[in-house]
């Protein structure tokens, strides 16, 4: 299923590519410049579920990614049409490990944000009275 989706990832990439050579990018190379991404922001929501935020004020298309530390593609999606893109993500079916989103606008401007999940066990100690 992995290779569907890094294979479906190519064609998308493919078609941001030929719609920028094609003059169907609605900036010019100046105003993409000021206008780009600059912060990808990574909030977590609780219970393992994280809120991935970022202005995209062009409205450029933008390649949003999860990858695991292998670089297998979890999740992929682009968009174009939202000034202001929001998205929780439940990661609580995914096992310990580095995880990386990844926003790549264009073909050059890319940011990334890793997290990590981690398992962890507290002891604690209970009184008891008898």
């Amino acid at each position: 299923m992995t290779k569907k989706i890094m294979k479906a990832m190519v064609v998308v990439m493919g078609m941001t590519a030929f719609a920028t050579n094609n003059g169907f990018a609605q900036t010019s190379v100046a105003d993409t410049k000021a206008a780009r991404i600059e912060k990808v922001e990574v909030k977590e929501v609780g219970d393992l579920r994280f809120k991935l935020s970022f202005e995209n004020p062009s409205r450029q298309k933008t390649v949003i990614t999860l990858l695991d530390e292998n670089e297998n593609v979890l999740f992929s999606e682009y968009t174009n049409t939202d000034a202001k893109y929001n998205r929780i993500f439940d990661l609580n079916n995914i096992v310990d490990g580095e995880y990386t989103f990844s926003v790549l606008q264009g073909k050059k401007d890319k940011i990334t944000q890793t997290i990590e999940i981690k398992t962890q066990t507290n002891r604690v100690v209970l009184a008891k009275n008898r």
